[in-house]
């Protein structure tokens, strides 16, 4: 009976260590969901699921491409398309049998493609978040008039939800469980202001996190981590007179502290002004510009690349390119295995412009390949797009032309054609 009681006590106890252990798991489980929402929980590594990718911005030319698990969702003209990243063919996101998607010549009809997108974002916004593409459009079909308004899709373009409607003047980003609204002031809304709604609950009254005191202030606004990182330039009074100023903040999303770079008292005038550059781990990487009138050589003073912490702390040097060039400044990109190295100058002539240089390096900065950006257009504008995929991309002149990482990381570049600018008619209802 003894050994009974003792062989009992012993299941007993390792039912209530079994249930504590559950207890300690389903715990975990519930912070980390929670986490994934709201970012509570999380430090600065890069979440693809949760986090703005923005990797994918081109230059400050918002989100054009939208990475999943197997190939790439993309705004081109007035269309979403989709290409898969074995064959990177493109087809317009609609799978509707009857459709002629991008070769339909009626005004009236070619909106019910499915693939077709009115939009009016300042920047081209899309991004695919859990399992979903967001993006915004401008124009509401079912009543026929111009609304812009968030709308999630489904990853085959089957199903489109208008979620809320959105201001027309702003930037955006979804991040950790937020959707984030930049919207610019102008003469008649003032001041600029950041706010923010829950991704699932985007009707609920928006949260404001950050108010500008510049007048007729405009935003630049990405997220990375913990933090949103945000541009914003206008007018601040000084003795009475309207001065323009552009600065830069950080702002920490778990505690609301907002952190202003190099303010502008450090230089008066002449203050130095970060111009920040993407880079996918913890820290920033910028460049400090300088008025051009304050300086004998401004390019030469913008190629001193520093870092420093997502709240502007620990400020080191990163690399001193000065003795290297002195007609182009150097714009530096970390995608998290490379390092991509431009040098770029809008200013300079056709054939001053062959100098340019397109460089790329490993996380131990030991070169990779080196080579010209010669095959660009001279005087085109254009942006590069790294994103964390496989691929680089190249907008220019109506077109997008990508290179495979895997051939830059051998010391090959062979651009290869991957979209043109299809054609992009206008919506005409008749009565």
């Amino acid at each position: 009976m003894l050994r009974s009681k003792k062989k009992l006590g012993v299941i007993v106890g390792m039912k209530k260590a079994v249930a504590a252990i559950l207890c300690i798991v389903l715990s975990l489980f519930v912070l980390t969901a929670c986490g994934s929402k709201g970012g509570k929980d999380q430090d600065n590594v890069y979440i693809p699921e949760t986090d703005y990718p923005l990797m994918y911005e081109a230059a400050t030319a918002g989100l054009s491409i939208a990475e999943c698990d197997t190939g790439y969702y993309y705004l081109w003209g007035h269309y979403i398309f989709y290409a898969d990243k074995e064959t990177m063919e493109s087809v317009p996101l609609c799978n509707k049998p009857d459709c002629r998607h991008t070769e339909e010549p009626d005004s009236e009809k070619v909106y019910y493609c499915n693939a077709y997108l009115y939009g009016r974002s300042v920047l081209p916004f899309i991004q695919y978040y859990e399992g979903e593409i967001y993006t915004i459009e401008g124009f509401n079909a079912e009543e026929k008039k111009e609304e812009n308004c968030l709308v999630k899709i489904s990853p085959d373009g089957s199903t489109r939800e208008r979620l809320t409607e959105v201001p027309e003047n702003a930037v955006f980003a979804i991040h950790r469980g937020y959707l984030y609204s930049a919207i610019n002031g102008n003469r008649n809304s003032g001041k600029g202001k950041i706010v923010r709604v829950p991704i699932d609950r985007p009707d609920a009254e928006p949260e404001v996190v950050f108010e500008s005191e510049l007048i007729s202030s405009s935003f630049y606004l990405y997220a990375k981590g913990n933090y949103l990182l945000f541009n914003v330039w206008g007018n601040r009074n000084v003795n009475g007179s309207q001065v323009y100023s552009d600065r830069v903040y950080t702002y920490n999303i778990q505690t609301g502290e907002t952190v202003q770079l190099l303010k502008e008292e450090e230089g008066a005038d002449g203050y130095p002004q970060p111009v920040l550059y993407h880079s996918n781990d913890d820290r920033l990487l910028y460049s400090k510009n300088y008025p051009m009138e304050s300086k004998d050589n401004p390019v030469a003073e913008k190629n001193i690349l520093y870092t420093c912490g997502l709240n502007g702390d620990n400020e080191t040097v990163f690399r001193d390119f000065r003795e290297e060039t002195d007609q182009f400044a150097v714009k530096i990109t970390f995608d998290g295995t490379y390092y991509y190295e431009e040098w770029v100058n809008g200013m300079l002539d056709e054939e001053q412009q062959k100098g340019r240089q397109f460089n790329v390096y490993d996380r131990d900065f030991h070169l990779l390949y080196q080579g010209n950006m010669d095959w660009l257009p001279g005087f085109g504008f254009y942006h590069v797009i790294y994103g964390t995929g496989p691929h680089v991309f190249f907008k220019h002149d109506g077109v997008i032309d990508y290179v495979e990482k895997s051939e830059l990381a051998q010391g090959r570049f062979e651009p290869k054609r991957f979209a043109e600018d299809p054609k992009t008619p206008s919506i005409m209802w008749r009565n």
